[in-house]
């Protein structure tokens, strides 16, 4: 459940985000057409239902503490669980200390509570989703029941006596019997556009993104915007088909009949309604629509990428500006093998995580060699007999990807030693004491926690 907690947490931090980007970008392009704003709550949506990290890209507009899920640890703080007493000991430093042996003292454990904080919390998201869904699967039956003696007056058009306003139910088009003309034909131009941009699949995942994330505010928000930003693309899509003769008239009567059917019907969200989403607000937009200048449409398509790429790809792991030994390391990886199955993981230290371990090793102090025969006659290795230490958890070394393909790598030894290895200067870099330091102990929960995710 604690994982469940931290992945849905991570999630809902990465698209508010991307939610909040969009929102100020529809502030910015107002005027222009709506079909940029709708690709990027596309991605909004992708975001909601992604439980992954996505592929990393030289640009991006979410922070990498967010998609890395350290501010979901933040947040979540996993000391949350009953902690264990023990008995206190001093914070050993850099330099070797020779305390006196002596037995240690037994261990106090209290017994774990039956139920643990990320079990409410989860316990309550599980509810909140099943809620929403069941409402969701209701709403869309009655509606099912309400047009199932619908009428087909044309290929994929039904009219019934029983609704009171046209929508769009998955592919179908459902409108009120005896629609007069010319409301009937500007109605049907405009349910036709939905049908053929797939509006309904995407208005259905939206909704079901926000089940998942139904305690955010935020993305309550994004939804509503959403909406109405499908309305109004489906609405200019429509007035640009309009012939240029005709135009006037066209988008004149096409206000009327937003406002003859501008009404909420409290149809579920899975369907699309003529006059639902801000009716008067779309009336005023058809009136003073006018089609975008050529440089605009650059201009915006321009941003527009930029942003898009911003929002589909996560902040680089590494930034190529960390130095360790004299080698600007651009990314560390530690990889492991699960002890039951034996199959291989991997994992990419965060840009933080790294230089944090540079700024520790810069502080501790080393031992330079120029062969790994010499390493090993230091008295630090004594009794080593070949033994490698974890550095964190089950994993004995990191590689470092370094400038023009220098690959080195940082590895734990006997005795709590730490070594580093330059892959093309056959430089040996030792520290002795490094792993009983408590800032080194500081980074490795960190790092083991980055490990668990």
């Amino acid at each position: 459940m604690e994982t469940l907690c931290h992945t849905l947490l991570t999630m809902t931090l990465t698209s508010t985000v991307a939610a909040l980007v969009v929102m100020a970008l529809r502030l910015v392009l107002r005027g222009t057409p709506r079909t940029y704003i709708y690709i990027l709550w596309i991605m909004v949506i992708l975001r909601m239902l992604c439980p992954f990290e996505l592929l990393p890209g030289p640009v991006s507009l979410i922070p990498e503490s967010v998609t890395s899920g350290r501010a979901a640890e933040v947040i979540l703080d996993r000391n949350w669980t009953a902690p264990t007493q023990t008995t206190q000991e001093p914070e050993p430093t850099f330099q070797n200390v020779e305390a006196p042996a002596q037995a240690p003292a037994p261990v106090q454990e209290t017994p774990p509570p039956t139920v643990t904080p990320y079990q409410v919390i989860g316990g309550i998201w599980i509810a909140g989703l099943a809620g929403m869904l069941l409402w969701t699967a209701v709403s869309y039956g009655k509606i099912r029941r309400r047009v199932a003696e619908a009428v087909m007056a044309e290929a994929d058009v039904y009219e019934s006596d029983r609704i009171d306003t046209p929508f769009v139910l998955g592919r179908s088009i459902y409108l009120p019997a005896g629609l007069p003309e010319p409301d009937r034909r500007y109605v049907l131009l405009h349910e036709q556009v939905h049908v053929k941009q797939w509006d309904p699949l995407w208005k259905a995942l939206g909704w079901l993104a926000l089940a998942v994330h139904w305690f955010n505010p935020v993305l309550w928000l994004a939804y509503r915007l959403l909406c109405r930003d499908i309305e109004t693309v489906c609405d200019q899509h429509v007035l640009e088909g309009f012939a240029p003769e005709t135009r006037l008239e066209d988008t004149a009567g096409y206000a009327a009949a937003l406002l003859h059917l501008g009404r909420r019907e409290g149809l579920p969200q899975t369907v699309l309604p003529f006059g639902e989403e801000n009716a008067k607000g779309r009336i005023k937009d058809v009136l003073k629509y006018r089609r975008p200048a050529k440089w605009v449409t650059v201009v915006t398509s321009a941003l527009f990428a930029v942003v898009f790429l911003g929002l589909i790809w996560n902040p680089q792991a590494m930034t190529g500006t960390v130095e360790i030994q004299g080698r600007e390391v651009y990314f560390a990886d530690a990889e492991w093998a699960d002890a039951e199955t034996d199959e291989m993981y991997t994992v990419t230290l965060t840009t933080e995580l790294l230089r944090e371990l540079a700024k520790i090793l810069e502080d501790a102090p080393s031992r330079t060699y120029q062969s790994q025969e010499a390493v090993e006659e230091d008295p630090a290795l004594a009794g080593w007999n070949g033994r490698y230490e974890p550095l964190a958890g089950e994993i004995p070394q990191l590689t470092f990807w370094c400038e023009h393909d220098v690959v080195c790598v940082l590895s734990g030894w006997g005795n709590g030693t730490v070594l580093w290895a330059d892959g093309a200067g056959d430089t040996y870099v030792l520290y002795p004491d490094v792993k009983d330091s408590k800032k080194f102990r500081e980074w490795e929960v960190k790092f083991e926690a980055l490990i668990e995710q």
